[in-house]
């Protein structure tokens, strides 16, 4: 790669990864042929890229800046579909509804934001969402009205994106960094968080209470599921050991040392048998923004 990465993710369909650039540029990745797709150096050649997100039912993808600015690009044109300025800072985590013509844009102006694409990308939502950056947003996968939020503010908060308020404020005591849903089997319902002192975090949606904490981590950015319908989490170890958590047996299972530095993000292509790594480059050498 030719800049630092700083977010991935994987196309549902193709074998594709899609990363954005420290330096503005995006590119996507062919992980079976280990080869470049596509680069655009200059989709914001002076900004910073904090986010990317597949729009794959449309063929495009979407990429927010530090500035604000969104960006709507055509993979398959290889051209620009629409830009606009979405936020008064960096946009730092965007997700697409499952079935509507939906997006939803989180920032560090602590908004979270709901654009239509079929109304010519016109904000239909604004929630002020926490009193700090908003660090990630994502849709409930059996719920889709549904969506849960995390920020510097310690707060873990259930949308309907219907409505301004949230339906669930739950207080993780630390700032956190990441949110994911996952359903383990039988009736139950679970979000995943991670805090940025390298704790895990799980929660009970019907009862709305903690029911377990996993501490030493390397990092609570990069945790979350596999499947949603699986009980294995992603986990990252003091030394940046990769690992898979089963919560059903409260263990560790195959670890793994990929020896490439600080790893920052994953992602779960269905069907492969691997999670795609982007890498990181810094003056001191390499390092991994990756996924196992």
């Amino acid at each position: 790669v030719d800049h630092h990465l700083t977010q991935i993710d994987v196309h549902p369909t193709e074998p594709w990864i899609l990363a954005s650039h420290r330096r503005g540029g995006v590119s996507i990745w062919n992980y079976e042929t280990q080869e470049r797709v596509m680069t655009l150096k200059n989709l914001a050649p002076t900004d910073m890229m904090r986010s990317v997100k597949f729009i794959a039912r449309k063929r495009w993808f979407m990429a927010g800046d530090f500035h604000g600015w969104i960006h709507v690009h055509s993979f398959a044109m290889n051209d620009e579909v629409t830009k606009f300025k979405g936020h008064d800072g960096a946009v730092i985590s965007l997700v697409v509804h499952p079935s509507d013509p939906l997006v939803v844009s989180s920032s560090v102006d602590r908004h979270i934001k709901l654009w239509n694409w079929k109304a010519g990308w016109r904000c239909v939502r604004k929630l002020k969402a926490h009193l700090n950056n908003v660090e990630k947003v994502l849709f409930n996968p059996w719920d889709s009205n549904c969506l849960a939020s995390v920020g510097n503010d310690n707060m873990l908060k259930i949308w309907k994106i219907s409505s301004p308020l949230p339906v669930t404020i739950l207080d993780c005591d630390e700032h956190q960094l990441t949110v994911d849903y996952f359903h383990p089997g039988g009736d139950r319902q679970y979000i995943v968080t991670g805090s940025v002192s390298g704790k895990a975090r799980i929660w009970d949606v019907k009862t709305n209470t903690c029911i377990r904490h996993i501490s030493g981590l390397q990092t609570g950015r990069c945790v979350g599921v596999v499947r949603p319908d699986c009980p294995l989490l992603v986990m990252i170890l003091q030394g940046n050991v990769t690992s898979l958590y089963n919560f059903d047996t409260d263990c560790y299972e195959n670890s793994i040392d990929f020896k490439l530095g600080d790893v920052l993000n994953f992602a779960y292509a269905e069907g492969v048998k691997r999670l795609p790594p982007p890498k990181r480059t810094s003056s001191s050498g390499m390092r991994s923004n990756q996924s196992i």
